[in-house]
């Protein structure tokens, strides 16, 4: 019988036996061809990063390139080339890795070479990660914690003064000589100075306050008293400090801070006007301590949440808060403990009938209390979140818009360009809608598109987009989806419509275009292949579902606005900033269809806007001398126009919406709807002074 090898005897291990004890011990390892390029990783290791192993074959020494942050790329290969020369007897190298959620996951990287070739390359390289985001997390947390707490004491007003016993030596801060008004080299650094200008009557209260702190030994010494500054008049500050203490537990050095508290100290001999003021005021009001305990409150308290007068004695205002706003909330409290103001901070607060109200408040710290005042913007808030919901969805049928399909669509493009998934669009344009409208009035119409609406929601996965585009045209969206399966699923679709019977309008038909994205096609050249297709279904008979051709056989799309002799409104000047206008809006159509540089698009909308500007105020004034009744009208209009164009300008700087917004702007609200809908209205004014 073999006898086995004695406990910590590893000289005859190989390195495959090391391999299988590594692998047992689940940690993240990779195993690296050189030569080749091959490489290999364990189960751990993708699990890092949020895969399987199955999702990353092919594997080779790509599959972590294109995971690994490209700033982090050259260092590594230059630690890499150290320990291939033989420089460092081990490569190590703390690096980032995308998460297959997108976030960052930073890893130490550790390997050594273990095969060399006969010529002495090396040839084989074994390693591990392992994941070090928490640690570097915590760092960058300090780091942050240190800057929130010098900005806070510069923010906050709050000097810093170190006296140092044996040396005698008194030090204060740029904000201390501030606050007593003197330039630095106008204040000896001695701790007579301190005593000189304290108040006479102040001296032996700060005396005791120090005693007290010095017999207790614990916590602070903390005085209010008055300091003359270099003009002559004193102010109140508040003093907190502590002391180092030396073997024989005598100070040796004293270190704090000191803030101006005159308006404060005047607010506390004022506290009867404060009284009458908290019971007028319709805001409501509170003194608290930094345990979220009531000191002071006022009646609107009461009024506003339903509780009595009593209930606030004996409830912490925390209690109080909706759950998700109770972690920021504490973070607020936070700061206003490090003595920092807190300005239009939002929360939720719970009424007696358990329904929630929002606040909005205004917060100072004074020592251990806060000084708030909240006003009650649950209106506004129910009414920000309406204009959000309108502004993502079409208000008849309920299902986004096209400005939400706009981001939307961008955010699937680069999901898409990440990793090789399909991408599908379906678009769905009801046949003859025309003849319904004119036959059985609008509101059957509307009734027809959003009985529609309903089919397709009913037809569609969870994850799939269902947008209403305008009138009777609807997309979907279909992320993971070939073509093959979104032509499926508008098959589907098509006999769903063909089969519903309207109480009014009875039977309708729909035609259908399908098209899958192609490998780096941009979304006006995808979006102009399906509007194809769906085109091709109604030309092919209607009631049809049509799959559009590989894009690179797509004709070109012929989209530059052209002047048209009916858009003459009568006046030389506004004719020629509106041909202006189209030469602009060309330009940026121009540079959208190139998918061109994002900067030089931004750089031609700002000329639009700056025309428009120019252009609104030139109209305005010449409609304004010809009496123009609708005058005001138009001028919201324009200025509609004007918050839409700077609301795509930010967004599209910050890559929120793409090039194709600009286009729908351009295109579909300048020219289609204000120019052909709104402009003309008043050309029959222009024209008439011209005739006359």
């Amino acid at each position: 019988m073999t006898q086995p090898t004695p406990l910590g005897n590893f000289e005859h291990i190989d390195n495959d036996q090391i391999h299988l004890i590594l692998e047992s011990s689940q940690i993240a390892i990779w195993d690296w061809n050189i030569q080749t390029g091959e490489a290999s990783f364990n189960d751990k290791w993708a699990e890092m990063v949020g895969f399987t192993l199955a999702e990353l074959q092919p594997m080779s020494i790509e599959t972590w390139v294109k995971l690994a942050h490209p700033d982090d790329l050259i260092e590594s290969n230059n630690r890499l080339n150290c320990h291939f020369s033989g420089e460092t007897p081990c490569y190590e190298f703390e690096s980032r890795m995308r998460h297959k959620d997108g976030h960052w996951v930073w890893v130490l990287d550790r390997g050594k070479v273990i095969a060399w070739t006969s010529d002495g390359q090396p040839l084989r390289m074994f390693g591990t990660h392992t994941d070090i985001s928490r640690i570097k997390n915590a760092e960058a947390m300090l780091k942050l914690s240190e800057q929130r707490y010098s900005l806070a004491l510069q923010g906050a007003n709050i000097g810093l003064w170190d006296y140092d016993v044996p040396a005698k030596s008194l030090f204060f801060s740029p904000v201390m000589h501030k606050l007593l008004g003197y330039a630095e080299h106008e204040i000896p650094h001695r701790f007579d100075f301190w005593i000189d200008i304290s108040h006479p009557d102040d001296k032996s209260k700060i005396h005791k306050a120090t005693m007290a702190y010095l017999k207790s030994g614990v916590g602070q010494f903390e005085v209010e008293h008055r300091l003359i500054q270099k003009n002559g008049t004193y102010r109140w500050f508040l003093s907190r400090g502590s002391a180092l203490m030396d073997a024989q537990n005598k100070p040796i050095r004293w270190i704090g801070t000191i803030m101006d508290i005159t308006e404060l100290t005047q607010e506390r001999e004022d506290s009867l006007e404060l009284e009458r003021f908290m019971a007028v005021n319709q805001d409501l009001l509170l003194i608290t301590d930094k345990d979220g305990q009531f000191i002071k409150y006022n009646e609107a308290w009461s009024e506003i949440l339903g509780y009595p007068m009593d209930y606030f004695r004996i409830h912490r205002f925390l209690e109080l808060i909706h759950p998700n706003d109770l972690t920021e909330t504490l973070q607020v409290l936070s700061k206003l403990t490090n003595q920092e103001k807190v300005i239009n901070f939002i929360n939720r607060y719970r009424c007696q009938d358990g329904q929630y109200k929002y606040f909005e408040w205004r917060a100072f710290p004074y020592g251990d209390q806060v000084y708030g005042s909240a006003r009650d913007i649950t209106q506004r808030k129910t009414a920000e979140e309406q204009a959000l919901y309108l502004s993502e969805h079409d208000s008849l049928t309920h299902l986004y818009n096209r400005n939400y399909f706009d981001r939307r669509v961008q955010a699937e493009i680069e999901r898409a360009n990440r990793y090789p998934v399909p991408l599908a669009l379906v678009m769905i344009d009801l046949d003859h809608f025309k003849r319904i409208n004119d036959t059985w009035g609008h509101p059957v119409g509307d009734s027809v598109l959003y009985e529609t609406a309903q089919i397709l929601l009913q037809n569609l996965r969870k994850q799939d987009v269902l947008v209403r585009m305008g009138g009777e045209e609807f997309l979907v969206l279909m992320p993971h989806t070939t073509q093959q399966g979104a032509r499926v699923v508008a098959e589907k679709i098509r006999v769903a419509i063909e089969q519903v019977n309207h109480v009014v309008a009875g039977h309708f038909t729909a035609s259908l275009g399908v098209a899958e994205r192609q490998e780096n096609e941009s979304f006006i050249q995808w979006y102009k292949r399906v509007d194809d297709a769906m085109y091709q279904a109604k030309a092919d008979g209607r009631n049809q579902v049509a799959v559009s051709n590989d894009f690179r056989s797509a004709q070109p799309m012929n989209v530059m606005l052209q002047w048209q002799v009916e858009w003459d409104c009568g006046n030389p000047l506004i004719d020629q900033q509106h041909q202006q206008l189209l030469d602009i809006g060309n330009g940026l159509i121009t540079l959208a269809l190139a998918d061109s540089d994002p900067k030089v698009m931004l750089n031609l909308f700002d000329q639009l806007v700056i025309h428009l500007d120019h252009h609104f105020a030139i109209e305005e004034g010449i409609l304004e001398t010809q009496h123009y009744e609708n005058l005001e009208a138009h001028r919201q209009t324009h200025r509609d126009l004007m918050g839409k164009a700077r609301f795509l300008r930010t967004y599209f700087e910050n890559r929120t919406i793409t090039a194709s917004s600009i286009f729908t702007f351009i295109i579909e609200d300048l020219v289609m709807g204000h120019l052909t809908k709104e402009d003309i209205l008043y050309f029959p004014l222009l024209k008439g002074l011209n005739d006359a």
